[in-house]
């Protein structure tokens, strides 16, 4: 662990000695792997030599710790014989020389074993990001064999504790101590302890140090920190009044300074591990306080523990990443990239697995529009068919300048704000009896969804009851009664601002009875222009509902055309690419939906109309919809179940689900689309959504998860996979003004009408409102 400047480095050094360069990054690379393969929660990354250098020889080191077991000669036939050992660490100068010792048959070496904490790195980390100088702290770890006089001394121990736990009681010496069952008890822990040694090292024996370094003085609360952090004192955290002999016989920890030791800095320079002679150890043993096996090494030797909270001054990842399944498709619509342990692969949604329909759910600017935008170009440039709509009007801007070439003559534009040549959208126009009360619903479930949401959904029993609702139903027929001679919303509104405008439509051209009736019982005693006294007529009353966009001259000489310039089945069978823009910033938002929702019900009538069309002439259209909730109706929900029958595929996007007023919308999403695309999300939709992506990712990942990064639930030939981590891929394409011109040129020439015509014919039609 390395701090320096106000964060904490943590890095994991292998040495291998007199190797060449070419192995030791084959051993680096396969190192990396197995630790990917354990640590699922770390991300591990690459370091070159120089930035080892620079680890390792970050300062002028003025002064140096190092921690180490704490020891003890222990007497086998008194009760806590020995030297007295403090509970956790005290300083102590360097000893590096060192007399013979010869221990009594009475007495052994105890060294006591870290007893592994498993304690929270935090307090640790603040300590060090309050100190004003950088602080190293190296943990050395180097495999070793126990040598033939190590494995005698262990053994000589562990005969010696043997001896006095076998001690006869049936015949009482004079020492009554010897005959003490506390005394037995001892022996046998100890030599339990020894034996625990020579067994545990004789498997997996390793040489480890635990080292603190810093150019200034270093303060004693971080060596004690550091020294708790590594194992218990004596006796352990929490008293048990049953074991207190054993436990006091683990855990605490000795601290030597080798602040006046060259050859200890040298070492530490270079990553060489040092060993400091204890005065009380015998030569045979020296190594004996430095070794362990893997169990007890990993007291020190070890990660900190990831946490929800994270640790100061640690760039902590509070999301996870998975791989992308092995068999993903390699062709079909481009999403991003899959980014996990350094390893990049591209993501692509084959074409039949995008029949089951997209939808994209973040909070606003986390990468949603990037996504959209990458998916819609690459669609464009493999000549596929498809439509955007765009409720704020940028996406709409940037897509129209990165056209290729070779599609200029494809796009078709519908924006309201090219006043100088709007196109036409008829939504009263129709092609067969079905479309035609499909359309009239159609209108009928957007003027109640508009209701609903400007005065909330208990409101529409009040301002817009059956009576409204029947008049609005039959008079919309009545103008889409002459398929020869369409009407148009505006001719449906003027109805009601005109006495006797109805009678244009007279006689039918339908055989209708209940038109029939309407026309012949209730229209002729119906004076929509007549008021009741204070109360308003009810031409007003019903015309009011329709005056937004009536009077916007963008919506009106668009929706005052009688034929449509704009052949929506035409598009889809041809695979065009109509672009929609519905800024809400350059017409109002309710007459921006009310377009929106136009629009989509007459795709809608469209696609079904492919039903007729065989299959496999059935070209694939794809709809972008960015904010899809403002639009949609209660139709939209059979549009989510069936449009895949009709050859058209959905990619829906908006910022949270609770947007979705309609609870039966997102059951339909859920129910029935085929791809569930999460960027950040709130707490709420968090909890809602992890149940797509549970147990793989849980909410605080997707409460967590940065800008342009996702979580993808979605289908490979038609198989739900476990869902996997995604990363947006920023469009490069240049932005080139000069194709904006071109595109608009085209969609005018060949889509649009001068506005001085289309105003001459609405004004000839009903005259000016």
């Amino acid at each position: 662990e390395f701090f320096i400047g106000g964060y904490i480095g943590i890095f994991l050094i292998c040495r291998i000695d007199d190797i060449t360069k070419q192995d030791a990054q084959q051993y680096a690379c396969h190192l990396q792997n197995l630790l990917d393969a354990i640590f699922d929660e770390y991300t591990f990354d690459l370091i070159s030599s120089e930035e080892i250098e620079k680890i390792l020889n970050p300062f002028s080191i003025n002064q140096l710790f190092t921690i180490t077991r704490r020891v003890g000669r222990e007497r086998l036939d008194m009760l806590g014989g020995g030297r007295h050992k403090p509970q956790l660490g005290f300083i102590k100068g360097i000893e590096l020389k060192q007399t013979d010792i010869n221990f009594p048959t009475n007495e052994i070496l105890h060294i006591y074993p870290f007893t592994p904490n498993y304690s929270d790195f935090g307090n640790l980390f603040k300590l060090l990001l309050l100190e004003s100088a950088p602080i190293i702290v190296s943990i050395r770890l180097k495999p070793t064999v126990l040598a033939a006089k190590e494995i005698y001394f262990l053994e000589e121990q562990i005969a010696r504790c043997e001896k006095y736990a076998q001690i006869s009681l049936e015949q009482a010496p004079e020492d009554l101590s010897l005959i003490l069952p506390p005394l037995k008890e001892q022996a046998h822990l100890y030599e339990g302890f020894q034996t625990r040694l020579l067994y545990g090292l004789k498997d997996n024996a390793g040489i480890m140090t635990i080292e603190i370094a810093s150019p200034e003085k270093i303060p004693g609360p971080i060596i004690d920190t550091l020294g708790t952090l590594i194992t218990e004192p004596a006796g352990g955290k929490e008293m048990n009044v049953y074991e207190v002999p054993k436990h006091y016989l683990t855990g605490g920890y000795e601290i030597f300074e080798l602040t006046d030791s060259q050859p200890a800095i040298e070492a530490f320079k270079k990553s060489d591990i040092t060993i400091i002679p204890d005065p009380i150890v015998p030569p045979d043993a020296v190594r004996l306080p430095y070794l362990f096996d893997s169990i007890e090494s990993i007291a020190a030797f070890r990660f900190p523990p990831s946490t929800i909270e994270g640790y100061p001054g640690i760039n902590c990842q509070n999301w996870r990443s998975k791989t992308i399944p092995k068999d993903c498709s390699e062709a079909g619509c481009f999403l991003g990239i899959n980014i996990h342990r350094a390893n990049a692969f591209s993501v692509r949604l084959s074409d039949d697995d995008r029949k089951r329909h997209i939808y994209i759910v973040g909070q606003t600017g986390t990468g949603k529009t990037t996504m959209l935008k990458t998916m819609i170009l690459d669609d464009v440039r493999q000549n596929k068919g498809l439509c955007v709509i765009d409720p704020h009007g940028d996406l709409f801007k940037e897509l129209l300048g990165k056209i290729p070439k070779n599609r200029i003559q494809d796009v078709v534009i519908l924006d309201p704000t090219d006043i100088d040549y709007p196109v036409g959208l008829n939504m009263l126009e129709w092609e067969n009896e079905n479309q035609r009360y499909f359309l009239a619903q159609e209108m009928v479930s957007i003027i109640t969804k508009l209701i609903e949401d400007e005065y909330g959904p208990t409101s529409i029993g009040q301002i817009a009851g059956p009576i409204f609702f029947n008049h609005m139903r039959m008079n919309l027929l009545l103008v889409m009664s002459n398929p020869d001679d369409p009407g148009t919303l505006l001719e449906f509104y003027n109805i009601y601002q005109e006495r006797d405008y109805w009678k244009r439509w007279i006689p039918l051209r339908v055989t209708d009875q209940l038109l029939e009736r309407w026309v012949s019982n209730v229209l002729p005693q119906t004076d929509y222009t007549k008021s009741g006294g204070d109360n308003p007529s009810m031409g007003v009353y019903i015309g009011s509902k329709f005056q937004g966009f009536a009077f916007d001259p963008l919506l009106r000489n668009i929706f005052g055309q009688k034929h449509s310039t704009i052949d929506l089945k035409m598009i889809m069978d041809k695979g065009k690419i109509l672009l929609v823009n519905l800024a809400k910033g350059e017409l109002s938002e309710p007459n921006s939906r009310f377009l929106g929702m136009v629009l989509l019900a007459k795709i809608m009538a469209t696609a079904m109309e492919r039903v007729k069309t065989p299959e496999h002439q059935r070209r694939e259209f794809n709809l972008y919809v960015d904010e899809f909730q403002s639009l949609a109706t209660q139709s939209f929900i059979t549009l989510i179940s069936e449009a895949r029958k009709f050859g058209l595929s959905l990619v829906l996007a908006n910022q949270f689900i609770s947007q979705i007023k309609d609870e039966r919308i997102p059951s339909a999403i859920f129910g029935n689309v085929g791809t569930i695309i999460c960027f950040r999300l709130g707490q709420a939709d968090a909890e809602y959504m992890q149940r797509a992506f549970y147990p793989v990712f849980n909410s605080f990942d997707l409460t967590n998860l940065p800008n342009w990064h996702a979580y993808i639930k979605t289908l490979i030939r038609g198989q739900a996979v476990e869902p996997f981590s995604i990363k947006t891929v920023l469009d490069t394409t240049p932005f080139d003004e000069r194709i904006v011109k071109e595109v608009r040129v085209s969609s005018r020439r060949l889509y649009g009408r001068p506005r001085s015509i289309v105003e001459k014919e609405i004004a000839k039609s009903f005259g000016n409102i």
